[in-house]
């Protein structure tokens, strides 16, 4: 039984460099955390402290000082810009 596992680019230093090691230890994955990633909407996400989300969103569409308070943007080229460097990992 796997207690960890993650899909590294390039696969992690334990596979040597070999393909089918790395297809045995990605094959895996939970495919359903893949679909979720491909469909991340950061502006969407969800922190345990709203400050916080405030922040990241602010800070994401870089907003800083005062401005960092600020109610964040519904939408903003900067959040598309990391949605999709996000889904490119996978």
């Amino acid at each position: 039984e796997r207690k960890a596992l993650g899909i590294i680019s390039g696969g992690a230093t334990s596979d040597c460099g070999n393909s089918t090691n790395i297809s045995a230890r990605e094959a895996a994955f939970p495919y359903e955390l893949i679909e979720k990633a491909l469909s991340i909407q950061v502006e969407d996400a969800e922190a345990s402290v709203e400050d916080d989300r405030r922040h990241i969103l602010n800070s994401i569409v870089g907003r800083t000082g005062e401005k960092i308070d600020y109610v964040p943007l519904a939408a903003h080229d900067n959040y598309v810009q990391l949605n999709n460097s996000l889904r490119g990992t996978f």
